[in-house]
C-alpha cells in the first residue's frame, strides 16, 4: 500500500516536471522587450549556484545573475526568455507551486539595456 503511494507521489511529481519548461530561446535584436521570472536572491554565489543546480534538478534551468542592491552584491536565480507579460506570469504561477516558493517577480527586460 505504502509503495501504491509512493509510486503516485513520484509520478505526479514528474508531470509536474514537465510542465514548468520555459520556452525555447527565439533569436533576439536589440529592439526586442523579453519578460523573466525572478525567484530568489542570495548573498553568496555559491549558494545561489548550488540552488540553480536543484532547480535544474525539479526541471526549472535558471540563471544566476548578480545584481547590485543597496550598495551590496547579490546573486538572482531568474528565468527568462518570455515574450509577453502573460507568458511570464503563467510561467511565475506554475514554479512557485513546483518550487514551493511564498513570491516570484515578473520583470520588464528591454534587451540591448544594462
Amino acid at each position: 500500500m505504502a509503495l501504491l503511494a509512493l509510486e503516485s507521489k513520484v509520478a505526479a511529481f514528474e508531470k509536474a516536471k514537465a510542465v514548468v519548461t520555459p520556452p525555447p530561446q527565439a533569436a533576439k535584436s536589440m529592439d526586442d522587450d523579453t519578460w523573466a521570472v525572478s525567484l530568489v536572491a542570495f548573498k553568496q554565489d555559491w549558494y545561489a549556484k548550488r540552488v540553480a543546480e536543484d532547480y535544474a534538478s525539479k526541471g526549472v534551468k535558471t540563471k544566476v545573475n548578480k545584481i547590485l542592491a543597496k550598495g551590496e552584491n547579490w546573486y538572482r536565480l531568474t528565468v527568462d526568455g518570455f515574450k509577453s507579460q502573460t507568458d511570464a506570469n503563467a510561467y511565475a504561477a506554475k514554479v512557485k507551486k513546483i518550487l514551493n516558493l511564498d513570491s516570484v517577480s515578473v520583470l520588464h527586460e528591454s534587451l540591448g539595456r544594462d
